[in-house]
């Protein structure tokens, strides 16, 4: 980078309450780095009796019960529409609702947004902070129920639906949300993580410009954000960290 290049302008970078408003998109016009982090601006134990396993959509969550959906199959049984209402998710996380509320089984949206194929639910779940790794009772987590290969629930009636791209598209999704932060998974941190990402972001650029001993020596320069980018970045945002 020039030794002389302006010092970037990153207002545009700060967080707007509340959750999950984020700019995601950090750049600058030294040259130094460009990252589009984002795609969706828009957007943030034990055994169960018999009586549990027999769930209804009148003792799901609202939350979970949103997820699911609004089609109930020809054998009278709650399955979801692999449609989503986004805009209604949010509004009842903006309420209050725990993105990570589970059923009696242990089942959470996040597992029902890939069993039933919806991969814009599941980004915005996981931009408010779902547990990736969460399992249900029987062990079972999102993934499993996202390729439908679950154990204890052979007679779920979403096991009988066809997997189509939109699961792996959600398969792809809790792959990518469960690596350490890299600009590639930027999106799929929640907003606190993002803000802290792009503010550290920002000190490894201006870290990059300074000249480390002699005034007429180069700047650190590209080697040392690559670095910044590399090792700092993951170790410093954490999925968890700042969990509401």
């Amino acid at each position: 980078m020039n030794a002389d290049a302006a010092e970037p302008d990153v207002q545009h970078m700060e967080p707007e309450a509340p959750e999950p408003a984020v700019d995601d998109e950090w750049s600058d016009d030294t040259g130094v780095i460009n990252l589009n982090v984002g795609d969706d601006l828009a957007l943030d134990a034990g055994e169960s009796s018999d009586e549990d396993d027999d769930e209804t959509a009148a003792s799901f969550p609202a939350l979970y019960a949103k997820v699911v959906g609004p089609v109930i199959s020809e054998h009278g049984s709650w399955v979801g529409s692999n449609g989503g209402d986004e805009a209604e998710i949010e509004r009842l996380l903006r309420e209050g609702n725990d993105v990570d509320v589970q059923t009696r089984q242990g089942w959470t949206p996040l597992m029902v947004s890939g069993s039933t194929g919806q991969p814009n639910v599941m980004k915005l779940l996981l931009r408010w902070g779902a547990d990736v790794s969460a399992v249900d009772k029987k062990g079972n987590n999102a993934l499993a129920w996202t390729r439908h290969k679950v154990v204890g629930h052979d007679d779920d009636i979403v096991l009988t639906m066809p997997t189509t791209e939109a699961h792996e598209s959600c398969a792809e999704i809790l792959a990518l949300a469960a690596q350490p932060w890299s600009p590639g998974n930027h999106h799929l941190f929640p907003a606190k993580q993002r803000a802290a990402a792009i503010a550290c972001l920002h000190a490894g650029v201006l870290l990059s410009m300074h000249r480390p001993s002699c005034a007429d020596g180069p700047p650190l320069g590209r080697a040392f954000l690559d670095a910044w980018l590399e090792h700092v970045l993951p170790a410093a945002v954490e999925r968890d960290e700042f969990a509401s």
